[in-house]
């Protein structure tokens, strides 16, 4: 009996990997940021508040996300000052002790920062993200966002 090898199937499979990245979907135009999926979200009286990362996930380890302020009027970024973002892993009703978090402005409404949530032992796990800021009147606010962690 004779067999048949498939070598159209291995040549087919290494010329895709060499082609696929010329490609690849530009979903952004040269300048701006890359798309951004909404990881968690809150409407305020008078804004939009939004966690976004590059793929709407937010895992264990490190993550790199984007805070994103508008108008709920307007859409346009909202002028906040002085954001702080905490992470609180909740296990049951219990809160544990909360992850500070990096953040910095990068545009107007728009502040980016880096998180290591650690190790997972609950899959998927429940986090409260506790964001702090300043809005346009100079008046604390203090908003509570929830997040799933997988």
């Amino acid at each position: 009996m004779r067999t048949r090898s498939k070598p159209h199937l291995s040549i087919s499979l290494m010329l895709l990997t060499v082609i696929s990245p010329s490609f690849q979907i530009r979903t952004s135009s040269p300048g701006s940021h890359p798309a951004n999926v909404t990881v968690a979200a809150k409407k305020t009286k008078y804004l939009l508040i939004a966690i976004i990362t590059p793929d709407g996930r937010m895992r264990g380890g490190e993550n790199s996300f984007c805070i994103v302020f508008k108008s709920k009027e307007t859409q346009v970024p909202a002028e906040v000052h002085d954001v702080k973002i905490d992470f609180v892993l909740l296990v049951g009703k219990i809160e544990e002790k909360p992850i500070k978090a990096e953040i910095s402005r990068s545009e107007d409404g728009r502040f980016c920062g880096r998180v290591n949530l650690g190790k997972q032992y609950y899959v998927p796990a429940g986090y409260y993200a506790f964001l702090t800021y300043r809005d346009a009147n100079g008046k604390r606010r203090r908003q509570r966002l929830f997040v799933r962690v997988q």
